[in-house]
């Protein structure tokens, strides 16, 4: 969860792209992406749209995200996540 301008949170997750490449080819490394989302209070994952790993999995995180957060108010939204 990312803070900004006073009491606004907003739901963060990052995604590194690109993970069917080999380790020694990436730019950004795994432990490097975590500790990086770590430091924002965001989730990580890594995806690679060539092997369409982990596609429906990041919208679905982005999805609780947005709910954790909604709820973090303290306010009863009336959405419901399945």
């Amino acid at each position: 969860m990312y803070e900004s301008r006073g009491k606004t949170r907003m739901p963060v997750v990052l995604v590194g792209n690109k993970a069917d490449l080999a380790l020694q080819s990436r730019e950004v490394r795994t432990e490097e992406g975590k500790k990086l989302a770590e430091s924002w209070g965001a989730f990580f994952l890594e995806s690679s749209a060539k092997e369409s790993q982990v596609t429906q999995g990041i919208f679905m995180k982005i999805i609780e995200e947005i709910d954790r957060v909604d709820n973090s108010y303290g306010r009863s939204t009336g959405c419901c996540l399945m």
